[in-house]
């Protein structure tokens, strides 16, 4: 298996992205292959920290009891506020947070390190498609077109190894959530990540990430021994 590899994992909530990771991680290490593991996404980072500081001054830190995201909670609080705090968030992820990851990733496989990433760009553009989906506003639309234009635009220029694409059926990711306590159970969510999801592994990626190796597992009854299994035997050919 070559070195400097960009492996990443994405998938809908709950088809277990997270726990894949580390152990799709210790494995590589534990073979003497040099991994590092990150995590990117949208509303994370800084725009995370301001949701998180705002949601716990205001009112709506009674809601923070639930495993759900704080910009969740505070469109559910004030969605004037939320819509305010979305612009600073969009602006905080797309030209701070985001672009350093990428960068440090970069950095990383030029050490021959290989990245294991959680999400990566696939699943920050399908968060910002469906913020636009249900965005209000004007201002609103125009600034998340230009935070995807511009993620496509990295996706393009900073194409992944290797995407494997976890699924499972809609019945088990939604009693996933339900287990893990996340409160509300956001069935449009779920499903728009795996219309995206279908749909990147179709179409579009051919045009964005045509060099780029694609793996789709189902974990619907799965064992996490079993899909890692599927994982190893399809990257070490890369």
């Amino acid at each position: 298996m070559r070195k400097g590899l960009l492996i990443v994992l994405s998938g809908s909530v709950g088809v277990g992205k997270s726990t894949l990771s580390k152990i799709l991680l210790k494995f590589l290490n534990s073979r003497g292959i040099p991994s590092i593991f990150m995590f990117i996404k949208s509303f994370h980072s800084l725009s995370y920290a301001l949701y998180l500081l705002t949601a716990k001054i205001t009112s709506a830190n009674r809601l923070l009891k639930y495993r759900i995201a704080p910009w969740y909670l505070l469109a559910k609080y004030n969605k004037v506020l939320a819509q305010r705090l979305g612009f600073i968030a969009f602006l905080l992820d797309v030209f701070i947070s985001i672009p350093l990851k990428i960068i440090k990733a970069q950095l990383l496989r030029l050490l021959k390190q290989n990245v294991v990433c959680e999400e990566y760009l696939v699943g920050t553009l399908t968060d910002y498609l469906y913020t636009l989906y249900n965005a209000q506003s004007n201002l609103e639309r125009k600034s998340l077109r230009v935070a995807i234009r511009f993620l496509t635009y990295m996706l393009k220029k900073y194409p992944p190894s290797i995407t494997i694409v976890l699924d499972a059926d809609e019945k088990s990711l939604l009693e996933r959530w339900r287990k893990r306590g996340y409160g509300e159970l956001q069935h449009n969510y779920v499903r728009f990540q795996k219309v995206f999801i279908n749909y990147y592994m179709k179409t579009l990626s051919y045009d964005l990430t045509k060099d780029t190796k694609m793996l789709h597992i189902d974990t619907t009854n799965k064992k996490f021994h079993e899909v890692i299994k599927i994982i190893i035997q399809d990257i070490t050919y890369i």
